[in-house]
């Protein structure tokens, strides 16, 4: 499960890469209030590519793990 998150990572890291760097590059070109939006987008996406990455460490913590018993302290009958 994780290799395939990692996969997505990948994919969704990469697409949103590419596109802050149209928008950078279009911000480059414009003037004024435009420049500073396109600027602005992009710091986004890149704190977006950041987030995911944030959410690739830390999933994992949260999955339950398939066929493990449960440890629940009022099941024990010891």
């Amino acid at each position: 499960m994780t290799s395939m998150l990692s996969v997505e990572f990948v994919l969704v890291a990469t697409l949103l890469a590419v596109l802050a760097f149209f928008v950078f590059d279009a911000a480059s070109r414009a003037r004024g209030r435009l420049r500073f939006f396109g600027n602005v987008l992009g710091v986004w996406l890149l704190i977006l590519i950041v987030a995911a990455l944030l959410v690739l460490v830390v999933a994992p913590i949260f999955m339950p793990v398939p066929n493990a018993p449960a440890h629940d302290i009022w099941l024990n009958e010891s």
